[in-house]
């Protein structure tokens, strides 16, 4: 169990926008080969996020300004 209630704020904030971003990739008009690229850079911040959450959301905000440049 998480003892710093911060940390766990953090991440239970980071698994929302994780769950925001699938959602944006979801709906983006895009072809297959763009969209599976853009899938494993989300699963691979989902991976990174167990570990390291302070990285996986750095690089999730980086991902989600890639996805902005679709709509």
């Amino acid at each position: 169990m998480c003892e710093d209630p911060n940390a766990a704020r953090d991440f239970v904030d980071l698994s929302r926008e994780l769950k925001d971003a699938v959602k944006q990739l979801r709906e983006l008009p895009l072809e297959a080969d763009e969209r599976a690229r853009l899938t494993r850079k989300l699963l691979a911040i989902t991976n990174v996020s167990k570990h390291d959450p302070a990285v996986a959301a750095k690089r999730l905000a980086r991902l989600r300004a890639e996805l902005q440049t679709f709509e």
